[in-house]
Formats: structure tokens, sequence, C-alpha cells
């Protein structure tokens, strides 16, 4: 079975979910929160970098263009922006402390483990695991 899509096509939906959308939505945060996620369960640090290249394939054009808004001076996609926003809110809350030496984000679990509750919903929310650090972290003390 052959799709027969030309460029042009393909260029305009290419992150098409199915015959009952004619249109990707655009990204919001909350769209954008589990990828993050997914990466800092998989293996307790994340790149932007990173976030993008999950997200990208349900992405609409529209999200992947750099110079997004009149109102922001600058070059980031949408997709970009919303993942440092969500990146620059969890570093505010002390959920993930960013390491310059690496250029990535680190989940932690805050000072008297306050931020292990946060991350035990993200964890049943995926119906995913604890990061093994965490976990040896939680019974050593």
């Amino acid at each position: 079975m052959s799709l027969n899509l030309d460029w042009q096509q393909a260029e305009d939906c290419p992150g098409t979910t199915g015959l009952l959308h004619d249109e990707t939505p655009a990204l919001n945060h909350a769209t954008i929160r589990p990828f993050v996620w997914g990466v800092l369960l998989a293996r307790c640090a994340v790149r932007t970098s990173e976030v993008l290249a999950c997200v990208t394939p349900i992405c609409s054009t529209e999200d992947l263009k750099s110079g997004f808004s009149e109102e922001i001076e600058d070059d980031r996609t949408r997709a970009e922006w919303l993942i440092d926003e969500i990146l620059g809110d969890w570093t505010a809350s002390g959920l993930v402390r960013y390491n310059e030496e690496k250029d990535m984000w680190v989940l932690t679990k805050g000072q008297n483990d306050r931020n292990l509750p946060t991350i035990i919903k993200a964890v049943a929310g995926v119906d995913g695991q604890l990061p093994f650090h965490l976990s040896l972290e939680s019974w050593n003390g």
C-alpha cells in the first residue's frame, strides 16, 4: 500500500494523528511535560535537545519554526521555548538543578526528600519506575 504523498503534503502534515484529525494541535506545557518526565525518569538528567527530539514527531510545523513570536526576541522555536520554560519553573521550585558543566538539568530529591512525592506522582502517572539512584538513597537514608 502506498500513501502517494508529495513533498508539499508531507511538509504540511508532519505530525498528523490520523484520519479524524486534519490538524496537529499547538504544543503547550501539558503536552510537553510528560516527555520531560520520560527522560528524567529514565536517566535522572535531561537536555532541551533530548526533549525536543522526543516531541518533534507530534509537533506542528509552526511549533518548530524559529522566531515564533514578535513579542519575544529569540531564535528558539516555540517547542524549545516551552521546554526551557518548564525546566526553568522546575529549577525555581527545586525539582531539578542546572549542571553548567554538562549543560543539563538533573533531577533532585530536595532537602528532606521534599521532591519525592512529586517524583512518585510522576512515576505513578506513567506507570513507570522510580529512578534507581533515588530509590537507593531513600532506603539508605
